[in-house]
């Protein structure tokens, strides 16, 4: 496929970090947050994480989250549901929501699907005027701008560990390296859940392998340098390069290789 010139022009602007978080805090600026959006999605995730684990397996037990972005929602409702302690690892390193009013909605929205949560619910700081929050360090934690392959947290210290459409964004080369960090963070007899979206990000509903058609010169020229970009592995690839973790995966329907040579399909080896 040919290069498309205004995906490269996007990519050389997204490899500039003050550029980057420029025009990051000018869309901020253009558009009021979504905080209904926000907390119906942090609702969703809530459910995937019970599928996982099962509510007897939230109760009573420290938890880790990897790429769990910059509101400690769901935190809060893990708390809600019994969780010990919540560690949340985000690469982003924007501070998080301190907004109350995202999480009174939260807060609102959970009871009325049923969830026992009350104002100020466990895990919440509230300032002294109530216009911010914080997470209650013995509660949750934040390790904002952390990297998933080295997490200060010491081993063995959670019951379960998750990501969600995290692992499809770990370049090749630093694979291992964030499957053994859950591994050595993991209790013996715990567990990790890893969700993995195996589709292009960009053209899911019209095109949802077009990413697999672009060499790899392509896809860096074009995406390398967003939020976004994807290894390309397949799921075949994912399972080899983690076999070790001793992980639960679940993958989307999309097949695990395809007609492509292999040579198109194969991850960058450097991180």
């Amino acid at each position: 496929m040919a290069i498309e010139p205004k995906q490269v022009l996007y990519n050389a602007l997204a490899g500039f970090t003050p550029v980057r978080n420029q025009l990051r805090r000018i869309r901020d600026r253009s558009r009021p947050p979504d905080y209904a959006g926000i907390v119906n999605y942090t609702l969703k995730r809530l459910q995937v994480r019970r599928e996982f684990i099962g509510d007897d397996g939230i109760r009573g037990a420290s938890l880790l989250e990897i790429g769990s972005g910059q509101e400690f929602g769901l935190g809060l409702l893990l708390v809600a549901f019994g969780a010990r302690r919540v560690v949340n690892v985000e690469i982003e390193p924007y501070g998080f929501i301190s907004d109350p009013a995202l999480y009174r909605l939260l807060v609102e929205k959970a009871r009325a699907e049923g969830l026992e949560i009350r104002w100020p619910p466990a895990g919440l700081q509230v300032s002294s005027n109530g216009r911010s929050v914080r997470p209650d360090p013995e509660k949750i934690v934040l390790h904002l701008g952390c990297s998933a392959e080295t997490i200060p947290e010491p081993d063995c210290s959670f019951d379960a560990t998750f990501s969600v459409a995290v692992l499809e964004h770990i370049r090749g080369g630093a694979m291992p390296r964030v499957a053994r960090e859950p591994y050595r963070l993991t209790r013996p007899g715990g567990a990790g859940y890893h969700r993995v979206d195996l589709v292009d990000h960009y053209t899911r509903a019209v095109d949802p392998l077009r990413f697999l058609r672009y060499s790899p010169r392509q896809y860096d020229l074009m995406f390398g340098n967003r939020g976004s970009s994807l290894n390309r592995m397949r799921m075949d690839d994912h399972v080899k390069r983690t076999k070790a973790a001793k992980v639960r995966y679940q993958f989307n329907s999309m097949p695990s290789r395809t007609a492509l040579p292999r040579e198109d399909t194969t991850p960058p080896e450097d991180g």
